[in-house]
């Protein structure tokens, strides 16, 4: 029995540890401004729309009405937005941040019962992992917490809990629009894993079915009937293949070839492999990619999240940063320690599955180091001090300041620093979108985003220029126009 709560008391300490290291990311970021309208602010007001029982739109950053839902068939938003009534802007960050710490603890699970001490190294390479952390430093993505629910849909099927694994699958077609996509070679991977196994294989082959049934529906009907055009804006359309998912499709299955080498070039012609996307598989095979070649189901699973990414046609989309490659997390963890764990010789199942924590952590800190994708560094260095200040202006300034003078019921159009801040209000917009704002509030010493910044004096000469607005107050790096 002392043994029992001997490691109990380690997996506690592991979680604890993990949960104050991976809450230094977002917490510091968000109290120095550094979450933004786009995706934080964004989110955050949806949940102030949805917690009114009203459809959330995407008017803050958009010069139309439009709802929410067509931009993103996000369905997280509406069941979390009570919980804003208690955590205000800090509410999606929460979810966030917790979902990564069980998401961790549902991976030790999984793998536990073959081996314990892979199954921990497991769970540590989780936490570590680059994605989760770019993911952490980058505000709120529903596909974040889509992608932390995936452990726990695999420790229900190896369980036999197939009942409870369709509520997990459930759930994590909810996130967003392309998670049921997602979900679709995950049943294929995971009945080609198990297909010895006839009630496995075959829960595999139905999920891989509904997945697609439910994708069709959205993507096909659903968001096309709530968009204003017609059709779907998300960057699922914008491959380098084709205009559509049909037309991308038909040349995969016309050019295997040429489409397999868009993989790491930027288009067919290219001398050279396109840099973002060398940087990324370094990554990947350091961070499990290699152990999966072990594994041909697995990297079925993986196949659509590089495919997303590889085939789109803007380079931002090829890279390391964001939240763009956090799906990456679960499978690669998962896939490879569970492939120790399972090694008859103990020894080089502890060996190898310390290896390849030690490349995980390797990766995270040349992640937070130098990279050839551009990351804001301040936002992943969670050991140093700059992470924890904020030189180019007075953020408890700011704050006292806005509290006083900008009434709850005040339209706003503010910089993108600020919108995570002022989104529990009706009208609240990204500058340089105007509409009908009461208040302008600036921030140029931190960020003029998404103005150019040649441009952004220019751009305040001419809205001060039309005598409509008036300086309210200046400090150092931050201003408050108020219409006249």
């Amino acid at each position: 029995m002392p043994s029992v709560h001997k490691w109990k008391s380690l997996d506690a300490l592991i979680f604890l540890i993990a949960g104050c290291l991976l809450a230094a990311i977002p917490v510091a970021n968000h109290l120095l401004l550094r979450t933004y309208a786009l995706d934080l602010g964004f989110y955050t007001h949806a949940l102030f729309e949805y917690r009114q029982f009203r459809l959330a739109d995407s008017d803050m950053l958009l010069a139309f009405h439009e709802p929410h839902l067509a931009s993103h068939f996000d369905l997280y938003l509406p069941l979390i937005s009570p919980l804003s009534w208690i955590f205000g802007s800090w509410t999606l960050l929460l979810v966030q941040w917790l979902a990564v710490l069980m998401a961790g603890v549902a991976i030790r699970r999984y793998i536990q019962p073959t081996d314990p001490w892979v199954a921990r190294f497991a769970q540590l390479g989780f936490y570590a992992f680059y994605g989760i952390h770019n993911a952490l430093a980058f505000d709120y993505h529903s596909n974040v917490v889509a992608a932390c629910l995936l452990p726990w849909m695999f420790v229900a099927l190896k369980n036999e809990k197939r009942m409870q694994a369709a509520f997990w699958l459930v759930l994590i077609w909810l996130g967003k629009e392309n998670m049921s996509l997602w979900m679709v070679f995950v049943g294929l991977g995971w009945a080609l894993d198990r297909r010895s196994q006839r009630a496995q294989r075959n829960w595999g082959l139905w999920a891989a079915f509904v997945s697609l049934v439910y994708f069709i529906a959205v993507m096909g009907w659903w968001m096309p009937a709530l968009s204003s055009s017609g059709g779907y804006r998300g960057f699922l359309y914008h491959f380098a293949l084709g205009d559509t998912p049909l037309e991308a499709l038909s040349y995969v299955l016309a050019h295997p070839f040429d489409a397999a080498k868009l993989f790491l070039y930027h288009k067919l012609g290219d001398a050279a492999p396109a840099a973002y996307k060398v940087e990324l598989f370094q990554f990947l095979l350091l961070s499990g990619l290699a152990v999966l070649a072990l594994r041909p189901a697995w990297l079925l699973m993986v196949f659509p999240i590089l495919a997303q990414k590889l085939w789109h046609d803007s380079p931002f989309m090829w890279g390391i940063g964001s939240q763009y490659s956090v799906e990456f997390a679960p499978l690669l963890i998962l896939g490879a320690f569970e492939l120790f764990a399972g090694l008859r010789i103990r020894p080089w199942a502890f060996v190898l599955a310390l290896v390849q924590l030690s490349g995980i952590l390797a990766v995270n800190a040349m992640n937070a180091t130098e990279t050839v994708v551009y990351n804001e560094k301040t936002r992943l260095r969670i050991f140093q001090r700059e992470h924890y200040r904020q030189d180019a202006l007075d953020v408890d300034e700011v704050r006292r300041y806005i509290s006083k003078q900008i009434p709850q019921d005040a339209s706003v159009s503010a910089a993108s620093p600020l919108v995570p801040h002022l989104a529990f209000r009706e009208d609240i917009y990204e500058f340089p979108l105007l509409k009908d704002a009461q208040h302008m509030i600036l921030l140029p010493g931190i960020s003029v985003y998404p103005v150019d910044p040649n441009c952004f004096d220019a751009l305040m000469e001419e809205i001060r220029a039309t005598g409509q607005w008036k300086l309210m107050h200046e400090g150092p790096g931050w201003s408050h126009y108020m219409k006249q």
